[in-house]
């Protein structure tokens, strides 16, 4: 499916579903987006923004049962800000059946940057999520 522009959030968005290792069915959407003035709080404020997109807009077998939301807020910047690549290190805020993991891209180098750490909630799937990232977003 070709990437959708969403106005609201000015990104593209492109969505896929992938088998976690838990055997659960994860619909994953990624946004895109770049804004080389984008600081802390805006990077905060585009994820809980893509987080609320995503959880609304979702349609399929209700979560939890075997089935989960992954988002990805991407943040692409020349040279990123060093405040986004500190929000990216920080624990994301859990959610039933569905997780977030902010990433920031370097234009500059392709270098792809997310929270390293693994949450508690996240230790079965974790991994997975992070080779999504990295499939779908460094070059």
């Amino acid at each position: 499916m070709p990437p959708t522009y969403i106005p609201e959030l000015s990104s593209y968005l492109m969505v896929n579903q992938r088998f976690s290792g838990a055997l659960a069915n994860i619909h994953q959407f990624f946004f895109l987006t770049q804004n080389d003035a984008c600081n802390g709080l805006m990077m905060q404020q585009f994820t809980e923004s893509c987080v609320s997109f995503a959880l609304n807009n979702y349609k399929g077998v209700p979560r939890g049962l075997q089935k989960g939301i992954g988002i990805y807020p991407v943040m692409c910047q020349t040279t990123p800000n060093p405040e986004v690549i500190s929000y990216t290190k920080r624990k994301p805020d859990s959610h039933f059946s569905a997780f977030a993991l902010p990433c920031s891209v370097n234009l500059s180098t392709g270098w792809l940057e997310y929270l390293d750490k693994t949450p508690l909630w996240g230790m079965a799937m974790w991994r997975g999520i992070k080779n999504a990232a990295k499939e779908a977003l460094q070059y």
